[in-house]
């Protein structure tokens, strides 16, 4: 398999070129960290691949709502400039929206991201592009840098601060490991329906109190927990339906205690 990975230095980004490249397939990634703006560099290209992964994107729900220009530059325009390339140069989109969009709330990232899965449709029904929708539900795994909740909690709990839940003692986010995620990923490019959607979740609401106190007790740390007002338009409850990737054989091998212990 010959691939594109836009986005390829983000984490699931990084570790998806490394996992198809272990297993014998040549990959090519893309990601504005390294220079390669997909509304600039893809215009020229004419190398055509067997699969796009579409990851490249603004994940920051707070900085969507903060800018929405970069918002519709990041999630949008770049996602139609990546199917317009995909439809005359590969046989397959992997589109990864996000878990979000299951969600009631809606805001700038959601919006984009659902606009983002009918774009596939639409790109498959009028030109034939055959498309897989990926919605991950709070991957974290070793490496991340980012200021999403389990990397931020882990940094700020090595210096002895405060770890901030944006809403109550009932916070529930739905967590996957990395290795979890790539695996469930694999079970769905070797057995699952093409021009499909599928959530890749443990399945399971962890109390994001329980995701602290276990990294507090962890790293050792003496930070305490402090529940701040909800962040607008984001969901309190995050509990994923994985029926379909179970269906295909998945099970995740990282809970919460392993899964923390293998950041540190």
């Amino acid at each position: 398999m010959y691939a594109l990975v836009t986005g390829s230095e983000g984490l699931i980004g990084k570790a998806l070129v490394q996992r198809l490249r272990q297993e014998g397939h040549t990959v090519d990634g893309m990601d504005k960290k390294t220079g390669e703006d997909i509304n600039h560099t893809l215009t020229n290209r004419t190398i055509n691949y067997d699969v796009v992964f579409h990851l490249a994107a603004e994940t920051s729900i707070r900085y969507c709502i903060a800018d929405t220009q970069q918002n519709k530059e990041h999630n949008i325009d770049a996602t139609i400039k990546t199917l317009e390339f995909a439809r005359e140069h590969a046989q397959l989109f992997v589109y990864f929206s996000s878990s979000r969009v299951l969600s009631k709330e809606r805001n700038p990232y959601t919006a984009a991201k659902t606009l983002g899965e009918e774009l596939c449709k639409a790109y498959h029904e009028c030109y034939g592009l055959p498309y897989l929708i990926i919605r991950p539900s709070t991957v974290y795994g070793p490496g991340e840098h980012s200021d999403r909740i389990i990397p931020q909690f882990i940094r700020r709990a090595i210096r002895q601060e405060p770890l901030h839940i944006f809403g109550d003692e009932h916070k529930r986010l739905d967590i996957t490991h990395i290795d979890d995620f790539l695996n469930a990923l694999m079970l769905v490019l070797d057995k699952g329906e093409m021009n499909d959607d599928y959530n890749i979740s443990s399945g399971i609401g962890v109390l994001v109190q329980d995701i602290a106190t276990e990294i507090i007790q962890q790293t050792k740390s003496k930070s305490t927990i402090v529940y701040d007002d909800p962040e607008i338009a984001q969901p309190q409850i995050v509990m994923v339906d994985n029926n379909k990737i179970l269906a295909l054989g998945y099970e995740a091998r990282h809970d919460l205690k392993t899964g923390i212990k293998s950041l540190l």
